[in-house]
C-alpha cells in the first residue's frame, strides 16, 4: 500500500508564476506519475489524501460523501482533478484507489490557519472573538494517521471516499477558549457581534478570513465510521493539547 500526503499548499505568494499550473504540477502531475510507478512496483493500493475544499467551502449543512463536488480555492481544484484522474488511470492500472478528504488538519507545529489561530490565541491581549457560534470540523493529525492506517488495512476501502474529522465540531470561540486554557493563558474573548466582524473583513477585503474564522463548516462522516468500522481514538480536547504540548490528563480536565 502506497499512502500519498504529499502537496502544494499554504502558498501564500507565488510572486510572478502562474498559480494554477503550479498547484497542477504539483498536486495532479505528480501524484499520476507516483501511482504508475506504485503499480510497476507490484503496490495493491494507492491512498490519496485530498480535501474537505473538493467539496466547497462553508455552508450550513454538514459535507457528505453524497454530495457533489463544487472546490472554490485552486488547491481545492487541483485536487479535485487529480481524484478524477486517479480514479480513471488506477481502473486501467488495476490498482486499488482510496481517496480521504480530511478538514483542517492540526498537530505540534502545524503550519497554515492553525498556526495562525495558535499566534493569535497566544497574544497577550483581548481577542473580539467570544460570540462566534459558528460549527466547524478539524481532525488531528494522530487521529488522521489512525484512519489512513485503517484505508491500508481494510478489505472495505478499497474504491472509496472517505471524509474524516474528529467527530466533535466546535466553534471558532470555543476553540480559542481552549487553545488559550491549554497554554495557560485567560480566556480574554469580547463578545462583539458576527455582524460587526463580518463588516470588518469585508472592509479589510479578507472574505477568505471571514469564512474560516465565522462560518460553519461540517463534515457528516457516518460513512467512514460505518464502512470502516472505524471511531476517532482522541478526542478534541486531547488533541489540541497534544498539538499545543500539554499532557492529555490536562485535556481530560478541561472535559470535565
Amino acid at each position: 500500500v502506497l499512502v500519498h500526503l504529499a502537496g502544494r499548499a499554504h502558498v501564500l505568494n507565488e510572486g510572478s508564476a502562474d498559480p494554477a499550473a503550479l498547484f497542477h504540477a504539483a498536486n495532479v502531475e505528480l501524484p499520476l506519475m507516483l501511482a504508475k510507478l506504485a503499480a510497476q512496483r507490484g503496490v495493491r493500493r494507492f491512498v490519496f489524501v485530498s480535501s474537505i475544499g473538493v467539496m466547497g467551502q462553508a455552508r450550513s449543512r454538514p459535507f457528505s460523501n453524497k454530495d457533489e463536488p463544487a472546490p472554490r480555492e485552486l488547491y481545492a481544484q487541483s485536487k479535485w482533478t487529480a481524484e478524477q484522474a486517479l480514479q480513471q488511470l488506477c481502473a486501467e492500472l488495476q490498482l486499488e484507489l482510496t481517496i480521504v478528504r480530511p478538514p483542517l488538519v492540526y498537530g505540534p507545529a502545524a503550519p497554515g490557519n492553525f498556526g495562525r489561530l495558535v499566534k493569535l490565541a497566544g497574544l497577550p491581549l483581548p481577542l473580539p472573538l467570544g460570540a462566534v457560534h459558528n460549527q466547524r470540523s478539524f481532525v488531528s493529525v494522530q487521529n488522521l494517521a489512525d484512519l489512513l492506517l485503517r484505508c491500508c488495512e481494510h478489505p472495505a476501502a478499497a474504491g472509496q471516499t472517505f471524509l474524516v474529522s474528529d467527530g466533535d465540531d466546535i466553534s471558532t470561540t470555543a476553540l480559542l477558549r481552549k487553545l488559550r486554557q491549554f497554554m495557560g493563558k485567560p480566556v480574554w474573548l469580547v463578545p462583539l457581534p458576527v455582524s460587526w466582524l463580518a463588516g470588518v473583513c469585508r472592509l479589510l477585503g479578507q472574505a477568505n478570513m471571514q469564512e474560516k474564522l465565522l462560518d460553519s463548516l461540517q463534515i457528516d462522516q457516518q460513512h467512514t465510521c460505518q464502512t470502516l468500522d472505524w471511531q476517532p481514538p482522541l478526542s478534541v480536547d486531547a488533541g489540541l493539547a497534544l498539538a499545543i504540548g500539554t499532557s492529555q490528563d490536562r485535556a481530560v480536565k478541561y472535559d470535565k
